[in-house]
C-alpha cells in the first residue's frame, strides 16, 4: 500500500481473523479441557503470547529500521505460517475425547464395564442469555476492553511523537510483553482465588495508572517504560478476564455459544478503535484527546461490570439457571480394558 486508506480497509480482515485465533478458539479450547484450574491455564496462554512478543516486538523494531517495514511484514507473516499452520494441523485436539481423555478436573466415575455417572453441567441457556442485560453489559464490556487494548498498537507512533526512535519503541513494546506475561499469569491466579467479577474491577482500576503517566511525563524514558509494562499488564486481562466473565455470568452450559457471539465486541472494536485513534491524532496533532478517552472508557467499564453481575442476579431470579446432566464418553484406555479378550 502506498496510502493510508489501505490500512483502514485491511484492518477489518486483520480484525476478524485475529479476533478468532487470539480471543475465541484459545478460551473455547482449555474450557474443554479445563475443568478446574481454568483461569491459570487461560493465564499460561496468555502469557506464552506475552513471552513471544517480548522477543518479537523489538526484534519488529529493528527490521523496520533495518530493511523497511513492507519486508518486515513479509517476514514475520512467513514466520508466523511457518510455526502456526502445522501446530494447528498436527497437534492441537478440540476437546479430550477426541483423545480418549476426560477435562483435568471432570468429576466422573467409572465402573468395570467403563459406564460413567451423569455429569452436570449449569448455567444459562443460549436464547435466554443472548436477551439478558447481562449479556448486553459482557457484550460492551469486550467492545471497550478491546477498545483500551487496541492503543497499544499505537504506542510506537505515540513514542515517536514524543521524539523517541523506532528502535526505543520496539524496545518498550518488547519489554511492555513481559507485563503481559506477569499479568496474564496474574489474573488468572487472581480470578481463581478472589472471582472474576472482582479482579476484573481490580484490573480497569490499575490501567488508569498508564494513562495517567502517558499524560503527565510522556518524555521520561523511565516512565514510559513504566507505563507501557502497566498498560501491557492490565490490556491482558481481556485474555484471561472476558472468558472467566462469561463462564462466571452464564455458566458452562451454552458457554462456546454465548461466548463466540459476545466476542463480536472484540472484532468491532478493532474494527472501529484503531482507526478512530488515528483520525483523533490527526485531527488535534496529538494522543492526549485519545488518552482522555481511554480513561473514560475504563470507568465506564468498572460501570458495565457491576450492572453485568446485578443482570446475572436478575436471571437466576427469573430461574435461568439451568442443570442439565450429560454422560460423558469414557476414556478409550477404560472402554477397551473393559472389553472381553475374545470380543
Amino acid at each position: 500500500m502506498n496510502s493510508v486508506w489501505g490500512w483502514y480497509i485491511f484492518c477489518i480482515p486483520t480484525a476478524i481473523g485475529s479476533v478468532f485465533l487470539t480471543q475465541i478458539a484459545g478460551p473455547i479450547l482449555l474450557n474443554n479441557w479445563f475443568k478446574k484450574h481454568n483461569g491459570l491455564a487461560l493465564g499460561i496462554m496468555v502469557a506464552t503470547g506475552g513471552i513471544i512478543g517480548s522477543i518479537l516486538q523489538p526484534a519488529a523494531g529493528n527490521l523496520i529500521a533495518d530493511a523497511g517495514w513492507r519486508n518486515t511484514y513479509f517476514i514475520l507473516a512467513g514466520g508466523v505460517a511457518a510455526i502456526v499452520i502445522p501446530i494447528i494441523l498436527l497437534t492441537i485436539r478440540f476437546a479430550p475425547k477426541d483423545k480418549g481423555l476426560q477435562p483435568l478436573g471432570a468429576e466422573e466415575v467409572t465402573d468395570a464395564q467403563g459406564n460413567s455417572e451423569p455429569q452436570v453441567i449449569s448455567g444459562v441457556s443460549f436464547a435466554k442469555a443472548k436477551k439478558s442485560t447481562a449479556f448486553i453489559a459482557l457484550f460492551l464490556f469486550f467492545f471497550i476492553i478491546t477498545s483500551i487494548a487496541s492503543f497499544s498498537q499505537h504506542l510506537a507512533p505515540f513514542a515517536m511523537t514524543n521524539d523517541y526512535s523506532i528502535k526505543f519503541a520496539g524496545t518498550a513494546l518488547g519489554i511492555m510483553q513481559l507485563g503481559i506475561v506477569v499479568g496474564a499469569l496474574s489474573f488468572g491466579i487472581l480470578a481463581d482465588k478472589i472471582g472474576a467479577r472482582n479482579t476484573a474491577i481490580f484490573a480497569m482500576i490499575l490501567g488508569v495508572v498508564p494513562i495517567i503517566i502517558f499524560l503527565l511525563v510522556p518524555q521520561s524514558p523511565a516512565m514510559f517504560i513504566v507505563g507501557v509494562t502497566i498498560f501491557g499488564f492490565m490490556t491482558t486481562s481481556l485474555g484471561t478476564l472476558g472468558p472467566l466473565l462469561t463462564s462466571s455470568l452464564f455458566g458452562m452450559k451454552d458457554y462456546a455459544q454465548i461466548y463466540s457471539l459476545a466476542a463480536i465486541g472484540l472484532a468491532v472494536a478493532g474494527i472501529v478503535a484503531l482507526p478512530a485513534y488515528g483520525f483523533m491524532f490527526q485531527l488535534t496533532g496529538s494522543y492526549n484527546s485519545v488518552l482522555f478517552v481511554i480513561l473514560a472508557l475504563l470507568v465506564i467499564n468498572i460501570f458495565l461490570i457491576i450492572w453485568a453481575f446485578v443482570g446475572k442476579k436478575k436471571l437466576l431470579a427469573q430461574g435461568a439457571w439451568e442443570e442439565v446432566a450429560v454422560t460423558p464418553e469414557a476414556p478409550k484406555e477404560a472402554a477397551v480394558a473393559a472389553e472381553p479378550k475374545n470380543a
